[in-house]
């Protein structure tokens, strides 16, 4: 083995020698981008040594601690940041570095090396990895910024890899983000100690990208899709597993076998595209043929379709004159393959398309001295204008003109001073396709090549919902004629900073602004607590609220508490102490400053509408006795008693009616006990007045002692509660339990002693002065509800009977079941109708309740034999019947009215009863 000595005097020597790295043998490379790249120097002269010349462990020894080997401190070895030290040209470009890891697997020092650096405008990068064994030394992986391992990111190596492997981010537009390059040793492979080598060499090649393609290349676009012969769309279904992704879905009468053709006239071109499922590549084929003799086919296995769900991919094209058929098939019936026809853009750099919804988006490129120009395929839809903007960084001149012809001779407007950037209005311009050129002036540059910035911009012609917006403005500021501001869409986009404005309103819509996302600093050791109010214009229009932390190390948010139940009904809070992690210091928010990130994201709302919104949030210190109280439950002084399951400590109440202020806050006043007796002939109604937005449920519990209690009655999420205790659960003490769930502050507590003089139930139904009784069988005529004596109808069986209205009420805890009798005259029939108002199943639910509605007859009093006349359960508020012919020479007929389910069935239902005596 050499000696030390020499061995650095090797490796300084190295680091200073720049080297020529040629692009892939891959005989698919375009041919402009085949020459040898330019040599670069390598960076940081003089050498500091390792890793890059930079003379620090890049990233720190192990994990991204960004920590040195023998320190403590993190940021001691920060990830080593290598943009002053690349270079970008007109072609390929490639600079080395070199780099040493000596660990083992991961639990060691100098495991693992992470680089970062930036990409201008108009660029690609690969990574090139040697080392001097046959063994893989590590793995490796090229991503966005942040990475944490070698298992994720654009493009990743791993076990068997070989020396002089390649990391690169074709396929992804990497135009102005951050790249971070993570290295990480494999087992043991990369430590001299065990006879391998710790040096490597990683070669870094920048290439000119024009909208994410490799080099200059060029490519045809779908400008819309054209149906085939029979008028559909698509051929084929896929679904099972497709998701959305596709949109003939399983059950909609296919099988996955089908045919379509389409007819190509002269001088047209059409581009044949695909959905698919994740089974597609193994289960499912597409073959098309052609008259003219063209033809494509997709089999099984063939490694064409990736084996996961996706759209939108283009497989082939075809010109006229010809007429086509394709045939799908699946061996298991359930499809896998649709298939649909659309035109194809001119050959171009890329294609520029959006909606007034997102009316803005960029591309990126490069041209230089060999590459003077490129063309792009820009869509005005039929609601807008639009204009187009070029932007640079380097000394150079460049120009922009929009054609309305891919030929490039019919010039609808240019931009070719010398100013940066050039902007193109297209006017009046719409319903069409324009082609957008960049060229680079060589007279008037100095750079040989720049990387640009392209960005068409959208100006509806009847602006849609959420245009004029005005996110984060303080209540009653907000600007809203387009100079507003509109909050990140995303987490990654830059959340706006409200940071000290702790009132502040929002808009958003459906489908055209569906985030938004806001952050502020919270200080060390305390919390947040988050509310969020929206207008409604039906139930239905719901939003969320989500609260993220910025989790130190890590490049991602971290959630910390959410609001999501549809029963909000206008208002969420969340709080920062509903996490564990948020007061725990292994997870580093406490005790450090936390950027905490708020997401308002839509659920449902109603079309076209915009909703408003407001957020209003509070710092509270968590580091001591932080919320004082007031300790003052009921006006007692004291706090009431603090557990819900075990009687402890209640606060005692008198036993008549009373309203009661009270406190609770969700961590350190979770619960209020109170202790009520209710005498042996009384009932309890027991309602809860608490403040918007707060999750505080309501529970009614028996018990004695300091026994485990038992609930009788409970009422939870979000809302005011409101309690009816039933009959016969007197003569004992009553617990109340007051649960904050989430948020804090005043309560109101209102209790009310229930006889049967004020219940729930009116006990008058239909004007007979009492409740309908609730036995299906009578026994006796006691034990029936005549409706012969009701104050509001005419139905005594009397020949001149008349029927009319009456109303009643039905619960399914307190009064589950009303039964009449009623006399039909001899002659006639009767019609019957019942409306009611419908109810949900819960507050939460869009499901109805059913209200059971049935007609009998019987021989004679009492009704102790029925028989079946008609059903008329609904649960849409109306239901209709008839007695046809069961009683054509007069007769009793028994009418049931059902609740339904104790548990799920209507609840203080009034329903209206109508009768109709019609001559036969």
């Amino acid at each position: 083995m050499r000696s030390d000595v020499a061995r650095s005097i090797a490796l300084v020597m190295l680091m200073i020698v720049s080297v020529q790295m040629p692009m892939f043998d891959n005989a698919e490379e375009p041919v402009e981008l085949k020459e040898e790249p330019i040599l670069e120097m390598a960076p940081a002269n003089p050498c500091q040594g390792y890793d890059a010349c930079l003379g620090l462990d890049a990233g720190g020894y192990n994990g991204r601690n960004q920590i040195c080997v023998g320190s403590s401190t993190t940021g001691s070895c920060p990830v080593a940041n290598l943009t002053s030290y690349v270079d970008y040209a007109s072609g390929p470009t490639s600079t080395t570095f070199y780099g040493y890891m000596d660990g083992l697997s991961g639990n060691t020092l100098d495991d693992d090396d992470v680089y970062t650096m930036w990409v201008p405008w108009g660029y690609g990068v690969n990574v090139t990895i040697s080392w001097n064994s046959t063994v893989t030394m590590m793995y490796g992986s090229i991503g966005a910024a942040g990475l944490s391992s070698t298992y994720s990111g654009y493009d990743t190596f791993g076990y068997g890899t070989s020396s002089g492997v390649t990391l690169s981010t074709m396929g992804t537009d990497v135009s102005g983000t951050a790249l971070d390059i993570y290295l990480d040793c494999y087992s043991n492979y990369c430590k001299t100690s065990y006879g391998y080598t710790s040096d490597y060499t990683m070669t870094i090649t920048t290439w000119p990208s024009d909208a994410g393609n490799y080099g200059d290349e060029t490519m045809q676009f779908s400008t819309g899709r054209s149906t085939w012969d029979d008028g559909r769309e698509i051929v084929g279904m896929c679904g099972q597993y497709g998701g959305s992704f596709c949109e003939v879905q399983r059950g909609s009468g296919g099988n996955g076998a089908d045919t379509g053709t389409k007819t190509i006239a002269l001088g047209e071109e059409f581009g044949l595209f695909i959905n698919y499922d994740n089974y597609a590549d193994t289960e499912s084929t597409l073959t098309v043929t052609c008259t003219s003799g063209a033809g494509y086919t997709i089999a099984r296995y063939n490694g064409f379709i990736p084996n996961s769900d996706g759209s939108g991919l283009y497989t082939t094209s075809f010109t006229g004159p010809d007429t086509c058929t394709a045939v799908t098939t699946d061996i298991y019936t359930d499809g896998g393959i649709e298939a649909y026809w659309a035109g194809l853009s001119p050959a171009v750099s890329g294609m520029l398309t959006t909606t007034t919804s997102f009316p803005t988006i960029s591309t990126y490129g490069a041209v230089g001295t060999t590459d003077s120009y490129d063309v792009y395929a820009v869509a005005i839809p039929d609601d807008a204008f639009a204009n187009v903007t070029l932007e640079w960084n380097e000394n150079a001149d460049l120009d922009l003109r929009v054609y309305s012809d891919s030929s490039l001779t019919q010039l609808i407007g240019s931009s070719a001073g010398s100013s940066n950037p050039e902007v193109v209005d297209m006017g009046s311009t719409t319903d069409t396709t324009v082609y957008v050129k960049v060229s680079y002036f060589a007279a008037g540059s100095t750079d040989p090549a720049a990387g640009y910035k392209l960005t068409l911009n959208l100006l509806p012609t009847v602006f849609p919902p959420c245009w004029f917006q005005d996110d984060g403005a303080a209540p009653g500021t907000g600007v809203y004629d387009g100079t507003g501001a509109d909050a990140a869409d995303d987490s990654t986009q830059g959340p706006m900073d409200v940071t000290g404005t702790t009132s502040f309103t929002g808009m958003l819509c459906e489908d055209n602004d569906e985030e938004d996302w806001y952050t502020f600093t919270v200080p060390a050791y305390h919390g947040a607590y988050v509310k969020l109010t929206w207008d409604q214009t039906t139930f239905s229009d719901d939003l969320r609220l989500y609260i993220y932390a910025e989790r130190p190390g890590y490049s991602y948010p971290y959630s910390i508490a959410s609001a999501t139940s549809t029963g909000m009904d206008g208002a969420a809070v969340a709080t920062t102490n509903e996490s564990y992690a948020w007061t725990t210091s292994f997870y580093g928010m406490w005790g450090t400053p936390t950027n905490v990130m708020l997401n308002i994201d839509v659920y449902n709302l109603a079309d076209d509408i915009e909703f408003n919104y407001t957020v209003e949030y509070s710092i509270y210190n968590q580091s001591g006795d932080y919320w004082a109280g007031p300790w003052n439950d009921a006006g007692s002084g004291t706090d009431a008693g603090n557990s819900s399951s075990y009687i402890t400590d209640p606060l005692q109440l008198v036993s008549m009616n009373n309203t009661y202020t009270a406190y609770g806050h969700d961590d350190l006043d979770t619960y209020d006990q109170y202790k009520l007796f209710v005498p042996s002939s009384y009932t309890l109604r027991v309602q809860l007045d608490a403040p918007d937005g707060n999750d505080v449920d309501l529970y009614l519990k028996t018990g004695s002692g300091t026994s485990y209690m038992s609930t009788l009655e409970s009422d939870t999420g979000y809302g005011d509660k409101d309690i009816w205790m039933e009959f016969g659960n007197g003569d004992q003490d009553i617990y109340i339990i007051v649960m904050t769930q989430i948020g804090g502050g005043s309560y109101d507590l209102i209790i009310t002693m229930v006889t049967t003089d004020n219940d729930p139930d009116p006990s008058d139904d239909c004007g007979i002065g009492m409740d309908a009784s609730d036995i299906m069988f009578p026994g006796s005529w006691s034990d029936m509800t005549w409706l012969n004596g009701s104050n509001q109808i005419d139905a005594n069986g009397d020949a001149d009977d008349v029927g009319g209205t009456c109303t009643a009420w039905i619960d399914r805890d307190w009064d589950l079941q009303d039964h009449y009798a009623v006399l039909v005259p001899a002659g006639k029939y009767m019609v019957f109708n019942v409306t009611w108002t419908p109810q949900t199943t819960s507050a939460t639910s869009t499901v109805l309740r059913n209200l059971d509605v049935t007609i009998f007859t019987f021989a004679g009093p009492p009704a102790t034999s029925l028989t079946y006349v008609s059903q008329q359960d609904s649960t849409s508020g109306y239901s209709n019947g008839t007695s046809g012919l069961w009683v054509t020479n007069g007769g009793w007929l028994y009418i049931q009215i059902g609740a339904g389910s104790t548990y799920s069935g209507m609840e203080m239902l009034d329903y209206t009863m109508t009768f109709d005596y019609r001559p036969l």
